[in-house]
């Protein structure tokens, strides 16, 4: 399972994101030439940055559009003259840190974050969130994540496997909380191997089901326990309603309408067909053509998944996954819900401390 673990990095807007970017190679700049910082800024023509506050020396209206737009293009301007200046000035230094890592980070939140304005009239704030966005200066693998639509993280996720009978985490992995938790999967099979845990049985979250490692585990006959994959259709019939023959390769719907069955396609029902149907109201709302039904590529096991939750034996059986929750809110506990370091190698680190200190306290109690 994961939780949230929100980033040490300092989260900013665009603006102030561009203006600590430019700032960080400025002092960089500075340090180069052996000048103080607002000599620096005068030769590189980025007076804007020679105050306490990138938006106290801007001092417009932000609720007023016209003036936010004429603000961002005098800081482009200003930017651009910045890296002219070192371009020009220290092109033999720019593959040496810090100068090199601080110019890549200033190229990366301008081209992320900033667009031509299709209307004309010079450049814009970038509309929608760029893939991977960087939202920290001084932690570049801090990501934006969702832990539900109402609920963002700003840093990372953390991982646990635990051994349900013994409670001990015998294994941690630490993700951008961008990513899915699938993501995570192979790090936290690859704690097991290296530890030389043999894997009985799996009870995971219903977000680790994408992982190819699972599937493999799958193939190789290892049990896998999870919730399904929630059917929703506006209160109509979802794919739980329909009949899937996966010996006879058919799909039958509620009404009686049968079609074959393709693992990895979509099944469509005749549009005549459905016109006519008494069901049609409690099925579908489509008026130019019938019912369609997606059938994953491992939709029997998936079947198989929705099936067992149907049972008490198959819910008692998820409830089996409950230690690994409680240790996640251990380690949650423990570590707080903020990194201290920054980076997932750091925070990983940090994690795997946390993680045995949990199961020293496990190791004492039940001795």
């Amino acid at each position: 399972d994961s939780s949230p673990l929100f980033g040490a990095g300092r989260v900013e807007d665009t603006f102030n994101l561009i203006g600590h970017a430019a700032r960080d190679l400025l002092a960089s700049v500075a340090a180069r030439l052996g000048l103080d910082l607002e000599e620096a800024a005068r030769r590189s023509g980025i007076p804007l940055l020679t105050g306490q506050s990138l938006k106290a020396q801007l001092d417009i209206d932000w609720d007023e559009p016209k003036q936010r737009k004429a603000a961002l293009s005098l800081l482009l301007e200003q930017v651009r003259s910045l890296m002219a200046f070192v371009d020009r000035e220290l092109k033999a230094e720019l593959e040496k840190p810090p100068l090199s890592e601080r110019w890549a980070t200033l190229q990366q939140v301008m081209v992320q974050d900033i667009e031509p304005d299709p209307e004309g009239g010079g450049p814009r704030i970038k509309h929608g969130v760029a893939k991977e966005r960087r939202i920290s200066v001084k932690d570049g693998e801090m990501r934006h994540g969702r832990k539900s639509k109402s609920s963002r993280v700003d840093g990372y996720k953390r991982h646990l496997a635990l051994d349900v009978q013994t409670r001990i985490i015998v294994a941690a992995a630490v993700t951008p909380a961008n990513r899915p938790e699938a993501e995570a999967t192979a790090d936290l099979l690859s704690d097991l191997e290296r530890q030389r845990f043999r894997l009985r049985e799996l009870h995971i979250d219903r977000g680790y089901l994408a992982a190819k490692e699972v599937e493999q585990q799958r193939a190789r006959g290892v049990p896998i326990h999870c919730k399904a994959f929630p059917l929703h259709n506006g209160g109509r019939f979802t794919k739980a309603d329909f009949r899937l023959d996966f010996e006879q390769q058919s799909i039958q719907c509620p009404a009686g309408q049968r079609l074959p069955l393709v693992l990895g396609q979509t099944a469509h029902f005749s549009a005549s067909v459905c016109a006519t149907c008494p069901l049609r109201a409690q099925c579908t709302t489509a008026t130019a053509k019938g019912r369609s039904v997606h059938l994953h590529q491992q939709e029997p096991f998936f079947a198989e998944l929705r099936r067992k939750q149907r049972t008490a034996e198959g819910r008692a059986q998820l409830r089996l996954r409950t230690p690994v929750e409680h240790g996640l809110a251990s380690i949650s506990r423990s570590q707080g819900r903020r990194a201290r370091y920054r980076g997932v190698r750091n925070n990983l680190f940090d994690l795997r401390r946390h993680c045995a200190v949990h199961n020293l306290h496990v190791a004492a109690s039940a001795a």
